[in-house]
């Protein structure tokens, strides 16, 4: 009977041993390992819906790309990457052609580079700061030049107003920080109105009879390019002579 018991009770801490060591030995590294796997498939979840937002986004990118493209050619139409002042020639002549005015003067300056333009002011750039020896100096972050023009045309009042009118629709951006108007009387000079003073200048047609009623309209404006930034080089360092 003694004996039954002890077998019984060495029976019974076999069978927990063995349910312990199964337990350590095959569940909790399962266990383990499934909340591993189902930590990985939460991060590839979250990884996959980033993922598909991503892709959301460059879908709807890429429909709006020619609208986008579109404003780009304006931009680029209204302030080029460089003068083009034959473009602007032809385009200051049409509006001339179609107000039915004479373009008798143009006169554009030379390109400035500008750091603000508001209310009609045109600001100099800033000189750049002194940099040390074997320093690039930074670019300008956008660069923008300023071209100063002078229009000169003669017409009838209506027809001058049509001109300024069509100037204002232009592609070229064009910033009309003041203009004036003149009576030209029958001899050819000018007579200022409103105090204003302006001057005729010579068309080449001295013989030329202007109508009664023509006036002198002078536009100052200018119109902006906008340059390519050419990276700055490093300025070579002179080797140092070893001291003795």
């Amino acid at each position: 009977m003694e004996k039954m018991r002890q077998w019984s009770m060495l029976t019974a801490v076999g069978v927990v041993a063995v349910l312990a060591a199964g337990w350590f030995l095959l569940v909790s590294p399962q266990r383990s390992q499934a909340a591993d796997v189902r930590t990985q498939a939460t991060t590839q979840l979250s990884a996959n819906a980033s993922l598909r937002s991503r892709v959301d986004q460059l879908e709807q990118q890429k429909r709006d790309q020619p609208a986008q493209i579109a404003k780009l050619k304006k931009f680029d139409a209204q302030v080029p990457n460089n003068p083009e002042l034959p473009t602007l020639i032809r385009q200051l002549s049409a509006a001339a052609n179609g107000a039915g005015v004479d373009l008798v003067g143009l006169a554009p300056g030379q390109p400035t580079l500008v750091t603000a333009v508001s209310t009609g002011v045109v600001a100099p750039a800033v000189a750049p700061p002194a940099t040390t020896p074997g320093a690039t100096a930074p670019a300008p972050a956008t660069p923008l030049a300023a071209i100063p023009l002078t229009v000169n045309v003669q017409g009838g009042y209506y027809n001058i107003e049509n001109f300024f009118r069509s100037v204002e629709k232009m592609t070229r951006a064009m910033l009309v920080p003041g203009w004036t108007l003149c009576a030209i009387s029958p001899s050819g000079s000018a007579a200022p109105t409103g105090g204003a003073s302006c001057a005729v200048p010579s068309s080449g047609a001295s013989d030329k009879v202007l109508p009664p009623g023509t006036l002198n309209g002078v536009i100052t404006a200018y119109v902006f390019e906008s340059p390519q930034v050419v990276a700055a080089q490093p300025a070579p360092v002179s080797p140092v002579a070893p001291a003795q």
